[in-house]
């Protein structure tokens, strides 16, 4: 396999023709290296199991190991998962921004992407988000690294791990690290708090009780 390595630009006619070429890959099941919020990002639809088994075999990754997604709007995550009056004030509240939500998942989403609940957020950063709006289906949002190894900031080392093993690289420079987003799990009656990141832990509960 062959890896293209595009250059990511701001201006907005620019960044949507990049946004065009990586749904046109994801369409066809391949996989994208593409900047998000925190580290590089690897993605794929969500909604398509032979793509979510390239990315855990591209990475190494257990496939007992549930795979996060991204989705562009509340709309979307309707759609694919089950949400509580919890979830949706908390998407409404939070989202866009540094909150991942672990929910049930519905049937669009298949088991080999999860069998335990799904986590997704709706990314603060315009590509991702928009990049999930025009393939118009939740996308894999996983970190791009090989299994065990620490998240990837630089695009050399992102190259370097992933070249012909994946379709395409979105190129936005060196990413200044960031911490993970803050994750809660509303399975069950009373929200888990899996990790706490940007997003205070006491604001959520706030919210979740007013």
């Amino acid at each position: 396999m062959q890896t293209k390595v595009i250059k990511l630009e701001h201006d907005m006619e620019k960044m949507a023709k990049l946004i065009d070429q990586c749904v046109a890959i994801v369409k066809k099941g391949g996989l994208v290296a593409y900047p998000t919020e925190t580290s590089y990002g690897i993605g794929c639809d969500a909604t398509n199991k032979d793509a979510v088994k390239k990315i855990y075999e591209v990475k190494g990754r257990d496939p007992f190991r549930p795979l996060p997604v991204i989705v562009s709007d509340l709309r979307m995550a309707e759609e694919h998962c089950t949400l509580d009056d919890r979830a949706k004030k908390l998407v409404n509240a939070f989202m866009p921004g540094p909150l991942t939500l672990v929910v049930q998942k519905k049937h669009s989403l298949p088991d080999e992407l999860t069998t335990k609940g799904v986590a997704f957020r709706i990314p603060g950063k315009d590509f991702p988000r928009l990049f999930a709006q025009e393939c118009g289906v939740p996308l894999v949002s996983t970190s791009a690294n090989i299994s065990g190894k620490t998240p990837i900031y630089r695009v050399d080392e992102l190259k370097q791990t992933f070249d012909g093993k994946i379709d395409l690289i979105v190129d936005a420079g060196n990413l200044p690290p960031v911490r993970p987003s803050t994750i809660i799990d509303l399975r069950g009656r009373d929200p888990i708090v899996v990790r706490e990141g940007p997003l205070s832990v006491q604001d959520v509960i706030t919210e979740l009780a007013d």
